[in-house]
């Protein structure tokens, strides 16, 4: 289980923050599927955003991992991003 905070404070007197939830989950002896989720303000207005990655890791073995996943959420301006190869 992993939990995060991060706040940014601007130059401007305006304070960005995000918080992120996840969990790293085994299936099996070398896959292990990861999913977390994003939201953050802008500190402007009420404009938030919310980003959501399902990450997959594979162990090759020898260190050596082999990563990817998806990813989509919405932006402060309220679009959705869609799938993206992470």
């Amino acid at each position: 289980m992993k939990l995060g905070v991060w706040v940014g404070p601007r130059d401007d007197s305006v304070t960005e923050w995000m918080v992120y939830a996840g969990a790293g989950v085994p299936v099996g002896q070398r896959w292990r599927v990861s999913p977390t989720v994003f939201y953050s303000r802008t500190g402007v207005g009420a404009a938030d955003q919310w980003r959501a990655l399902l990450a997959v890791d594979y162990d090759l073995g020898a260190g050596k991992t082999l990563f990817g996943g998806v990813a989509g959420g919405k932006d402060a301006a309220g679009t959705h991003s869609g799938l993206n190869s992470a």
